[in-house]
């Protein structure tokens, strides 16, 4: 039952530190609201209340309703653009990289991070510099960038030190010891956690003490304290209840729980867990009821009643699947798999847990490999299997040879770091006595030099009084020059955007009313009939209305995003992008839209295609092609994407069984500034903007886009990139 125990450990210990990371570090950001970034330059009044309001919102819902905080912010953003506002921008960025943070979408998280700081770069804020550097901290830290982490939180101690403000002390001070916590140094950890501890009670915060409370708790019980452990989280919980914090009391009384469970007291962490899963249910937390019910699973497990192990195993696991729990699902599978290996029912066991290895290699999960890896020798030995049996144990010892390779060049590195540090230090000492020397020497020569600058000074001048008319002509017929091109460029400039404004007013005025209208139509038979109306007539209504508010929202962001590259407001930004995981991400986005014609996409691209491009111009090129693709083709058709590569290049391949299309109107899509378009197999309407899109970020990003098609039988759009980037070697 070892395995049990320690995924048990292992999966407690997941959510616990998501959920301490959530609070603890969330908890200094919300002690300063909105207002404190003061909008003083606003010219808006009203919008600039509506999105602090927007924030505010966001804030109070952070961390237990992080898909509900972020539609909050990213309307402010919005706001934000229409009134300007850095202020605004920067508080709005910053919310936004910490939900994504709490959502572990570390990329996301950063994006909006680097845009706060930008943001309040002009702001002058000492108390949003705290928030900027503490939510940064956050990302190094989930990001495992530790030492950048300790010092940001360095400078957020400083921050509150200069302010002389004991919240903000005491919230860098738990930073700081989850920081410790995280380099396994458990007893600075410590240090940090009663420093922040102190700090809370000294000013009679006991909502933020229960927090430290919770962290101490995990501190000892790693220390192999876990009776000490009972005695923090117990405090936690009864500041908890007294203050009726749903979301944290879960949290303790699951950790309480694997406490009691370390001491072999399995009824009380039982009782534990079933109040832990009693308070998620009644207040809606899927995190917690998950980790729950798996972890009773394996109080049940532990006592051989296999059929209630079974039922609680099979609700996290559903719990985990339908909210997308990756770490959960696998947990939960994997102990199914223990199971059914203890009750010698050798193929489920081998069914659930090839289930779990397949999302812990796609999630790079490596210890989890490793325990799977193990069970699965296990499993095919008592099968007979042997063949199968060894080469999973040559896994299973090949990746913990790697993970301890690994974790020796990790210390390596550090070591090294060290050495350089010290080198550095001894060679500026050196430098400075050696400067000082020099200085003497430069005191001394100095009088010399003036004599020989001034000789040389006079010589220049005399040179410059000679060209000086010589250099006036030159001067003046240069910026003749140079007047001719500006006007050319502007012409040029303003005969583009003549185009383009002509563009924008009749998508505005006719491709985007036109859909309001019929949306606005539809909503007025339903207020005025929808007492009459049936209820499947209703069904089909607000169908309808989903599907045109869908159409027309996706005509509106390919409307933003062509204005925007044509006035040079995006930039191109590369990096390494996974195509399949992009063209994963699209068709998944696109599937309600391919369901609806029962067309299949099949994403045939092989994992880990990197290639050097900006992530957000390569969805958005994907987003317009494959949706061209479903809008083209006829119901019961099929889109197939796959790359292939020669000569240094990859091709990205999306091929469609559509209507197809002639050379000629092949060549007018591929022209410049051509807007063509054509309805749909079921009159779809569109803009031509989509493909214009697809043009011009193919361009930025060094790319080549060709097309190939047969009429009545299909088209092929092949994007062309090139496979070398900076960092090749």
């Amino acid at each position: 039952m070892h395995f049990f125990y320690k995924e048990r450990l292992s999966f407690n210990i997941f959510f616990s530190f998501i959920l301490i990371a959530g609070i603890v570090f969330l908890s200094p950001l919300q002690l300063i609201s909105v207002e404190t970034i003061s909008p003083k330059t606003d010219s808006n009044d009203s919008l600039v209340e509506k999105a602090s309001l927007l924030l505010k919102r966001s804030d109070k819902i952070f961390d237990s309703k992080p898909f509900e905080a972020k539609s909050y912010v990213f309307e402010a953003i919005l706001l934000a653009d229409r009134i300007n506002s850095d202020s605004i921008f920067a508080k709005a960025n910053l919310n936004a990289g910490g939900i994504y943070l709490n959502l572990n979408n570390t990329d996301s998280a950063h994006y909006h991070l680097r845009k706060a700081e930008k943001y309040a770069a002009n702001l002058n804020n000492i108390l949003l510099s705290y928030r900027i550097y503490n939510e940064l901290g956050r990302f190094h830290q989930v990001t495992r960038n530790l030492d950048s982490a300790q010092y940001l939180f360095e400078k957020c101690l400083q921050i509150a030190n200069t302010l002389k403000d004991t919240m903000f002390i005491a919230g860098a001070y738990n930073n700081l010891g989850l920081n410790a916590d995280n380099k396994g140094d458990l007893k600075k950890a410590y240090e940090y956690y009663m420093l922040a501890l102190k700090s809370f009670e000294s000013i009679n915060d006991r909502q933020h003490a229960a927090i430290v409370l919770n962290n101490l708790g995990l501190i000892v019980h790693g220390l192999g304290e876990s009776e000490k452990a009972i005695d923090f989280v117990s405090r936690a919980i009864i500041i908890n209840q007294e203050l009726d914090r749903h979301f944290h009391l879960s949290m303790n009384y699951g950790n309480l729980g694997i406490y009691y469970s370390k001491l072999s007291q399995d009824e009380q962490a039982k009782e534990a867990y079933e109040k832990s899963l009693q308070i998620a249910i009644e207040h809606n937390l899927t995190l917690d009821q998950a980790r729950a019910y798996l972890n009773i699973g394996y109080i049940y497990a532990n006592d051989k009643n296999f059929i209630r192990a079974e039922e609680n195993f099979t609700k996290s696991l559903e719990l985990c699947q339908k909210h997308n729990i990756v770490y959960g699902v696998i947990l939960s599978n994997s102990a199914l798999g223990s199971l059914y290996q203890d009750k010698m029912d050798y193929a489920k066991a081998e069914l659930f847990f090839m289930k779990a290895l397949i999302l812990a290699e796609e999630s790079a999960h490596t210890v989890v490999m490793k325990n799977l890896y193990q069970q699965l020798s296990k499993v095919y030995e008592s099968k007979g299997a042997y063949k199968l049996a060894l080469e999973y144990s040559d896994k299973y010892i090949n990746l913990s040879d790697s993970l301890s390779i690994l974790d020796n060049k990790i210390a390596i590195l550090d070591l090294q770091t060290k050495y350089e540090t010290e080198r550095k230090d001894l060679e500026n000492r050196n430098l400075k006595a050696e400067n000082e020397i020099k200085n003497q020497i430069i005191k001394n020569q100095r009088l010399t030099n003036i004599v020989v600058i001034f000789i040389l000074f006079t010589l220049v001048v005399f040179t410059l009084m000679i060209l000086k008319s010589r250099r006036k002509l030159n001067a003046a017929n240069l910026k003749l020059n140079e007047l001719n091109n500006q006007v050319l460029a502007q012409n040029k400039s303003l005969k583009e955007l003549n185009q383009t404004k002509n563009k924008l007013f009749s998508v505005i005025g006719h491709d985007l009313k036109s859909p309001f209208n019929s949306l606005l139509g539809f909503l007025q038979i339903l207020i005025d009939d929808f007492e009459s109306i049936k209820e499947a007539e209703k069904k089909k209504i607000l169908e309808t209305l989903y599907l045109q508010s869908n159409n027309t929202y996706a005509m509106l962001e390919n409307l933003l995003q062509w204005a925007l590259s044509q006035q040079g407001q995006i930039k191109y930004t590369p990096q390494i992008v996974d195509f399949h995981n992009v063209i994963q991400t699209e068709v998944l986005f696109l599937g309600s839209r391919a369901e609806k014609k029962k067309i299949s996409i099949k994403n045939d691209v092989k994992h880990r295609t990197n290639i050097w491009a900006d992530k957000n111009m390569v969805q958005t090129i994907f987003r317009n092609i494959i949706n061209n693709a479903i809008k083209f083709s006829d119901v019961g058709g099929c889109i197939n994407i796959e790359s292939s590569e020669n000569d240094g290049y990859t091709f990205f391949h999306v091929t469609d069984t559509g209507i197809g299309m002639t050379q000629e109107t092949i060549d007018t899509l591929l022209s410049e500034n051509i807007f063509y378009t054509t309805d749909g197999t079921q009159n779809e309407k569109g803009t031509g903007l989509g493909l214009m899109i697809v043009k011009d970020f193919t361009a930025l990003n060094h790319a080549e886009l060709s097309i190939q098609s047969t009429p009545d039988v299909g088209s092929v759009f092949t994007l062309k990139f090139s496979s070398d980037h900076p960092f090749s070697v």
